[in-house]
């Protein structure tokens, strides 16, 4: 998982006791998310419940604010759809988180395909007095995360996303003014693709991050088609490009990288479209960004 650095103090894991997500449809059977409902079709509407438990005391001690006037809230956002990126993300009404939170979320199999991506956040409400100068102090301030993403259908890799406040994420940088940003670490394609890869889209920009969450076709085109522009590019620099992808799993960054590649540049060999990218980079990057209107489309 990625881990964030934060500019202000947030939860230890231990003072969060959160239980797995439960899943039970209209005819009663109950199911934990890792196994999921064995005979799920999108006629089949779905509850996930689960419990969350704070030790208010401790979690202000952790973060340096006086329990008294101290509130934290819980959201949950349900991303869904077929690819790499989910095509759907839903935010749910926040919570106050009181000691415990129960959590239960109708989810319609109408809105649903080929994955399901469960992120619990907790977040300040309103903070006591502060102990601590990283403390945190604005409401909304994200304290402790948790995601669980199940396929339901499909055997794509997960792409997790993530919507970040880049002023805070980059203060002073020049990647506060950008609108997504895709981290991970070339080298290693043999790397879980959903544990290393993760798109941080700019909060601060609300037209753009509205319009990603609603799934835009044109915004999410353009940003999918820079993901695998800037994957593919980077991997065909090394000269060892072909032995790095040969023997990656379909789940890896690798096995990811030369499916772009397969539909990009279907029936060509990598040193060919290596050879399209010194010769040609216009039509290069132009084969990838009509590819990217079918990667992950509905």
């Amino acid at each position: 998982m990625t881990h964030i650095a934060f500019p202000h103090l947030t939860i230890p894991a231990g003072e969060v006791d959160a239980s797995d997500w439960i899943l039970q449809d209209a005819a009663g059977r109950v199911s934990d998310l890792a196994a999921y409902l064995p005979d799920w079709d999108y006629g089949t509407d779905i509850v996930a419940r689960r419990t969350l438990s704070v030790d208010l005391e401790a979690a202000c001690a952790a973060l340096g604010l006086d329990p008294a006037g101290t509130a934290f809230r819980v959201l949950v956002s349900v991303g869904t759809g077929e690819g790499s990126l989910p095509r759907r993300v839903r935010r749910y009404p926040s919570q106050l988180i009181k000691g415990k939170a129960e959590i239960s979320i109708d989810l319609p199999g109408r809105t649903l395909s080929h994955r399901l991506r469960l992120e619990t956040d907790i977040v300040l409400d309103t903070a006591g007095g502060q102990g601590s100068p990283i403390a945190p102090h604005e409401s909304g301030a994200r304290l402790w995360s948790d995601v669980v993403d199940t396929r339901l259908e499909g055997q794509e890799p997960r792409f997790p996303i993530e919507l970040a406040s880049f002023s805070k994420m980059f203060p002073g940088r020049s990647e506060a003014g950008a609108l997504w940003m895709l981290h991970w670490a070339p080298g290693d394609p043999h790397q879980d693709f959903g544990g290393c890869v993760r798109l941080y889209v700019n909060s601060d920009s609300d037209d753009f991050s509205s319009r990603f969450l609603e799934a835009d076709p044109l915004t999410l085109h353009t940003v999918m088609a820079d993901v695998m522009t800037q994957m593919i590019d980077t991997t065909l620099a090394n000269d060892g490009a072909a032995d790095l992808l040969s023997d990656c799993e379909e789940t890896t960054v690798g096995g990811q990288i030369r499916s772009w590649l397969d539909q990009a540049f279907p029936g060509q060999t990598l040193a060919a479209v290596r050879r399209i990218r010194e010769t040609s980079p216009g039509s290069f990057r132009s084969q990838i960004q009509a590819a990217a209107d079918h990667a992950g489309a509905d």
